[in-house]
């Protein structure tokens, strides 16, 4: 399972997109909620985790046109980290919640960030397809989303970090439960859209019970 993850993970230099990106927090008469759960295993410890989505209908459009969300959890960046909203002796996370108009989305890829002795970035080197859609007045849930540190070699045969495993993971309860706390959302239900990982269809997303972290 590393090995052929491995092949599907890419180490870019983060970029800058022309078009503006997606509100987070948009006050329309047609906005809508979502809420995600990121988090990271105990052992993982990166600067932050963003997974990038966009609206359905510009998938076709190239990359620099398309206006792209982003649902990030600061986890060990040297200059600003957010306090988890979880944090137990296997995990730290946080429940995010962006408020953006009504319509049918994707999450296409994701970038984990290090800004440690190396500044790298991680993503997929194929996009993938994470659909939800959302309706105005109304709350979508997203799923959780665990990172699980992968590694590598270098060219002297030592041990480096190579991005990471996400567990797919139905909280839905937990996760909103939180977000309510938090006053961000009212408790008034949600959809649940929280994918299979035969939906993803990506070796980089898996469930909770196939992971194996040497």
């Amino acid at each position: 399972m590393r090995n052929i993850a491995g092949m599907f993970i890419v180490l870019l230099l983060a970029g800058c997109a022309s078009t503006p990106p997606i509100p987070p927090n948009y006050s329309g008469s047609d906005a809508g909620k979502i809420v995600v759960g990121i988090g990271a295993a105990a052992g993982t410890n990166y600067s932050s985790y963003s997974f990038l989505f966009r609206r359905v209908d510009q998938r076709s459009l190239p990359k620099d046109q398309q206006q792209v969300g982003r649902l990030m959890f600061l986890q060990n960046n040297i200059f600003s980290s957010n306090e988890p909203d979880y944090d137990t002796s296997s995990e730290q996370g946080e429940v995010l919640v962006q408020s953006i108009p009504a319509a049918k989305y994707e999450i296409f890829n994701f970038d984990i960030y290090d800004n440690g002795y190396v500044e790298r970035n991680f993503s997929s080197r194929v996009d993938f397809s994470i659909p939800f859609t959302v309706e105005a007045g109304k709350i979508t849930y997203l799923g959780n989303y665990q990172a699980n540190k992968l590694m590598g070699k270098n060219y002297f045969g030592l041990p480096i970090p190579a991005g990471a495993l996400f567990v797919v993971s139905d909280r839905a309860q937990n996760d909103l439960e939180i977000a309510y706390r938090k006053k961000e959302i009212p408790e008034i239900g949600a959809n649940n859209s929280t994918p299979t990982v035969d939906s993803i269809g990506n070796p980089l997303f898996i469930e909770p019970s196939s992971i194996v972290i040497e």
